[in-house]
């Protein structure tokens, strides 16, 4: 680490993208413009550009599209992923993304400058290596709340080798490494000398990324007033876009005085209380735990939808399939009682005929049969008819004797 010349020397910059609790990159608010002019010539160059062929170069400035406002960004490459994707950090803000090769352009020499934003890191401070991945997000998200996108005082005090800036950042009145150190999301360095060496284990720069791109939406994606500090999308006037145009644009620091910055680029407040600070960080864990609530919902969402299409079509299926049925069980009963009923019909007419022919064939020997056991005195006369007989006979001879008296009894009379 070497000790900055300019000791104690004071620059006014803006957040632009948090790594962690101690870690961010900010932008001089002199770069204003040279950012504007950035996006302008991004914005021309890079939809006709052609994707990279062949190897990357890790020390070349390419354009890559940021995948939230589909906008061309400066973007340096810092790992190769798979043969399609690679891990990028877009070096105006401090960013990174993994992009697809296709997302990757080639830019001219004249927009290979050194980059906007630089890496700060809070004097004295450093993140404990034991530290949870909770309190490492909440670290994370506290810090953004005190730096991204507010003008910031830094104290210049060291440069490490990396090129990072050792600095005590001021909002306000506000020391900011004090407030991150109350909450416990970082503690102080162990001073080796007047200089700032931290003896604290190193984190490996590829894992820290990679850790970082677990926030699905990068902050400086989400801005309010994106005319600032990214991509003019046509709400720049066309004599702002033409003057920047006739401007040298080879890397040349153009100075951008805080008075000429437009009103309400910068959410500045003379004076800066506790109070405030805490209430945009109550505001933004309310919104990650609104956001986090908003996905569990819509994950439910698209499951309950899925299984209601998923119903909807077990219910056509199942409809059809009745139908199906329907027209099979009608056809099929209709078919047999068709079939019966002609079975039927047809064992009726043979009944009908066999029955005619045993009737005419057998009634003439029938009666002969009779006969012939009459005539062959088959049949005996019962008793009770002898009987019978006997005494018909008698009252027959009885009526003869009534019938005797009366004519006796006429003739005696006078």
């Amino acid at each position: 680490m070497d000790e900055d010349t300019h000791y104690d020397k004071v620059e006014d910059v803006v957040g632009s993208h948090i790594e962690d609790a101690v870690t961010f990159w900010a932008q001089s608010i002199n770069r204003n413009k040279d950012i504007m002019k950035i996006g302008c010539s991004l914005s021309e160059v890079c939809p006709q550009a052609s994707s990279v062929l062949g190897n990357l170069d890790p020390n070349k400035i390419y354009g890559g599209l940021f995948s939230e406002d589909q906008c061309w960004y400066r973007c340096k490459v810092l790992k190769i992923i798979s043969v399609e994707k690679c891990l990028v950090r877009y070096i105006d803000y401090g960013n990174t993304e993994i992009l697809n090769r296709s997302d990757i352009v080639e830019i001219p020499l004249e927009l290979q400058f050194s980059s906007v934003a630089k890496k700060y890191k809070l004097w004295g401070l450093h993140i404990p290596s034991d530290q949870e991945v909770t309190q490492f997000d909440q670290g994370t998200t506290f810090l953004g709340s005190l730096i991204f996108e507010k003008e910031i005082k830094m104290r210049i005090k060291a440069t490490s080798e990396d090129g990072t800036v050792i600095a005590q950042a001021e909002y306000g009145s506000v020391d900011i490494g004090e407030e991150v150190l109350k909450k416990g999301f970082a503690e102080k360095c162990r001073l080796a000398s007047r200089t700032d060496i931290c003896e604290e284990k190193k984190l490996d720069p590829g894992q820290l990324v990679l850790r970082n791109l677990k926030s699905p939406i990068p902050l400086w994606g989400h801005r309010s007033n994106q005319s600032t500090f990214s991509r003019p999308k046509g709400h720049l006037s066309e004599k702002m876009t033409l003057d920047l145009k006739d401007e040298n644009d080879a890397g040349n620091l153009i100075t951008f005085p805080k008075e000429s910055l437009a009103v309400g680029d910068f959410n500045l407040g003379s004076n800066v209380s506790l109070e405030k600070i805490k209430q945009d960080q109550k505001l933004i864990e309310e919104n990650e735990k609104l956001k986090t609530e908003k996905d569990a919902l819509l994950e439910s969402y698209k499951a309950l939808e899925l299984k209601v299409e998923q119903i909807a079509q077990e219910l056509q299926q199942e409809k059809a399939a009745a139908v199906d049925l329907t027209n099979h069980l009608e056809n099929t009963l209709k078919t047999c009682i068709d079939t019966r009923m002609k079975n039927l019909a047809a064992k009726m007419e043979i009944l009908k005929e066999m029955r005619h022919v045993d009737i005419s064939v057998r009634f003439g020997k029938d009666l002969s049969d009779a006969i012939q056991v009459l005539d062959e005195g088959c049949f005996t006369t019962p008793a009770s008819l002898n009987g019978l007989e006997i005494i018909w006979a008698e009252y027959s001879l009885a009526q003869e004797n009534i019938k005797t008296c009366e004519y006796v009894i006429l003739e005696e009379s006078p």
